[in-house]
């Protein structure tokens, strides 16, 4: 109901919708492509992908923790690594990271795929722990971040760094650091797993 609104006018809105589904205490359901508006307006998701309910939960745990590929694809996942899990740590082509412990629990044991998102990669930040190096493929200024694009051990990742004094140079090395609360396995197959 808000697509053909300008993106000044249709954020307004979605804050007065909230605001008026939480007085009135009515129960809202609206159907939304746009990921954003979904979080932002639900206090649920139901992800659908061809008919059939794949995930129903809390946005923040279908951005954080997605069920399969399509599903963190669908939510803005770019970065997808294959994985296996022993206790608390995943072993990948690229490197060993340890998990959370409070999350690692939810995660398949042995084959899966790992993901983290963008956001969540610190770029030349603390190399301490679950730190791989990488080269500098590309970036591009985005007015509050600048997206790099990475290539590690032969699989090509996406990173946001914040804007800030470091310049990063094209073809130059650079480090990716994966903090442990922000790592997330699935299942290869796409099953749900746990």
């Amino acid at each position: 109901p808000l697509g053909a609104l300008d993106k000044k006018l249709r954020e307004q809105t979605q804050f007065e919708l909230v605001n008026i589904i939480e007085s009135v205490g009515v129960t809202c359901v609206m159907v939304t492509h746009d990921q954003e508006e979904a979080v932002l307006l639900a206090d649920r998701i139901a992800l659908l992908f061809d008919g059939v309910l794949v995930h129903d939960d809390h946005p923040q745990e279908l951005f954080q923790h997605p069920r399969s590929e399509r599903a963190a694809r669908f939510f803005g996942g770019l970065n997808f690594i294959p994985a296996r899990r022993s206790g608390g740590s995943a072993a990948t082509p690229i490197g060993s990271f340890d998990l959370d412990p409070e999350t690692a629990a939810r995660m398949p044991e042995g084959d899966g795929l790992l993901t983290i998102r963008p956001e969540h990669i610190a770029v030349n930040g603390s190399s301490s722990g679950n730190t791989i190096s990488g080269r500098l493929d590309s970036c591009i200024f985005l007015g509050t971040h600048t997206r790099c694009i990475v290539s590690a051990g032969g699989f090509r990742l996406e990173a946001l760094k914040s804007v800030d004094s470091i310049m990063l140079q094209e073809g130059g090395g650079l480090s990716l650091r994966f903090p442990p609360e922000h790592i997330w396995l699935f299942p290869a197959d796409g099953t749900t797993g746990s």
